[in-house]
Formats: structure tokens, sequence, C-alpha cells
């Protein structure tokens, strides 16, 4: 069973915390307002898929199916998530979801015409922890969605800046790769066995 179907508590908490700070005058720039916002938008759509993948949940599997030899991504979050277990409790949704071109907006800015399929797990308890691989139409556009992603681990850095240095250092570690028409991106504690599922699977 995959693990990952509790709200984000801790983001809530974090959105309060910023409606909070506003109110006492705490935020004086527009920087800092800017920032805020980013944030706000971040744990929203961090929320609303949190709803998403417990709707989609025990559907995937069939649907992600596939019968022309390529990667089911429902199986590969299966085998990513058994395979460590020092991963926090993680919200998974992946390219069979009926919303899957919204979902993926979370991690990339790339037109979702170009994406096969894709899987992305992150944690429910608002760590660093995230987990991508997405599967592109055409290995051609994939420095467009290598420059998107590092825009993606950009904006992350931004918000544990602000909210929660501790988990800065491990963003700043992520692994950020392709392979073939895949592309992979890992925050954890322990990427080198994530790396190697992944790789199975993708068999590039």
């Amino acid at each position: 069973m995959i693990k990952g179907k509790k709200i984000l508590v801790t983001c809530l908490m974090l959105g309060l915390g910023v409606s909070s700070l506003a109110g006492c005058g705490k935020k004086n720039n527009t920087a800092d307002a800017k920032e805020d916002t980013q944030a706000t938008q971040t744990q929203t759509m961090e929320l609303e898929m949190d709803e998403t993948a417990d709707k989609n949940d025990g559907q995937s599997g069939a649907d992600e199916q596939k019968n022309d030899g390529s990667v089911s991504m429902y199986d590969l979050t299966k085998a990513i998530l058994e395979s460590e277990d020092s991963l926090p409790d993680m919200t998974t949704v992946n390219s069979s979801a009926s919303d899957a071109d919204r979902l993926f907006a979370y991690v990339s800015d790339v037109d979702y015409s170009k994406i096969d399929s894709f899987l992305l797990a992150y944690s429910t308890e608002g760590k660093a922890d995230e987990i991508a691989v997405i599967k592109l139409k055409d290995a051609g556009d994939m420095d467009e969605m290598m420059t998107s992603l590092k825009a993606h681990l950009k904006d992350r850095k931004g918000i544990y800046e602000t909210y929660d240095a501790d988990q800065l250092g491990r963003v700043d570690e992520a692994s950020l790769y392709s392979k073939g028409d895949y592309a992979v991106l890992i925050i954890c504690d322990k990427k080198k066995n994530i790396k190697a599922v992944i790789d199975e699977a993708i068999g590039e």
C-alpha cells in the first residue's frame, strides 16, 4: 500500500504563520510579500494534490499498466517507497490522475502536451523529501525540462530559506539528472538507493 494519505497540516500551519506575520506588520517590503505569496500558492497546490491523491488511491494501478513496454509510474512509485524505510510518509500522484496536467504543474512549467507520463512523491509532513520521474514524448525537449526542474528547486530553496532552514541543505544536495527521455529529481537522505531503483526500472 502506498503511503501518503494525510493532509499537509504542517503547510497549513506555515500558511497561518504567514498571515500572522503580515498582520503584525513584520513584512515591510515587496520582496517579503512576494515570498509569502509564493509560499502560500505552493502550500495550496500541495493540499489540492493531497486531496486528489486520496481520491485516486487504489485506482492508478490499472490505469498505469503499459502495453508498449514502458515504465508503469504506479508500479515504480510503489517500488521506490517500499525500497527505502528512511523516507517520511509521502503523498503520491502520477499521470493516471484525471487532472494530471494540473498536478504536473507543481513540479514543472513545461507544456504538459510534451509529457508521456510522470510520478511525483513528496513528504506529507512538510519536509524537503521529494521524488519525481518524468518521461518525455521527445528526448529533444530534455534541456527545457531540466531548466524547469532547476527552477523548481530554486523555488523550494526560497521557501525553506524563509520557513525551515533545517531543510535547506537537503534541497541543496538534490540529485537531478536525465537518462534517455526520462528526467529524475530526488531529494532525500539516501538518494543512492532511490536512484538504483529508478535506473533499474527505466533501463537506460
